[in-house]
């Protein structure tokens, strides 16, 4: 009934009393609450969903990875990295289609920092691929959740990365590059400084290597 309440904070709260009560009719009305027209209701719905750890919702965190509102992506983001390696089966099934139907969506750049998220191998490929095909914001969010991912292996598609005609993915990728090789990366680093043509760039990949 409190779902229904004219007042959002008195969703909110009912959303948040759910949270605690691991039953399937908590995720049936968590799903519904998704849809809420208030923003504060829906990120708490993430938030709720994360807490109660039931892989019934992820279906639902997937498609508040798309909501309009930053706030909310992030909320389904941080979700999704609590149930760690069990979301990454189903965040993979979507990547393909989302990379396809919407390069440059919401849901493919929320999904991507997901998947940096929760750490698992599985998802060097679909990062990589993300990296190489998707909108820009997907390509800086795919290049900044190799970083995440931290595995040595992503750093070949980082490298490839380094030549993007986007100077925002270029700077993800030296980060992530840092991030993963440390002093090792000098090398790779002074390369491509060497050849980038962004002053502010090469600046922030210098500083990077002091």
């Amino acid at each position: 009934g409190r779902l229904l309440d004219d007042d959002a904070q008195a969703r909110a709260d009912a959303v948040y009393g759910l949270s605690f009560i691991p039953d399937p009719r908590s995720i049936e009305a968590m799903r519904n609450a998704a849809s809420d027209r208030d923003e504060g209701v829906r990120r708490l719905t993430a938030q709720s969903l994360g807490r109660l750890g039931d892989e019934t919702g992820l279906g639902v965190l997937l498609d508040l990875l798309g909501d309009p509102v930053p706030e909310v992506r992030v909320a389904a983001v941080d979700a999704l990295g609590l149930f760690g390696a069990r979301a990454v089966p189903v965040v993979l099934a979507a990547m393909p289609g989302l990379t396809l139907a919407e390069p440059a969506g919401l849901r493919l750049e929320a999904a991507t920092r997901a998947l940096g998220r929760v750490g698992d191998d599985r998802a060097l490929e679909p990062l990589s691929a993300t990296l190489r095909i998707g909108g820009t914001s997907a390509r800086v969010a795919a290049a900044g959740a190799l970083g995440d991912l931290g595995l040595s292996a992503g750093i070949p598609a980082l490298r490839a990365a380094l030549g993007d005609p986007a100077p925002e993915v270029r700077q993800a990728a030296f980060r992530s590059i840092v991030t993963i090789a440390g002093s090792a990366a000098r090398e790779v680093i002074e390369s491509y400084i060497a050849t980038e043509t962004d002053p502010g760039l090469k600046e922030t990949a210098r500083a990077l290597l002091s």
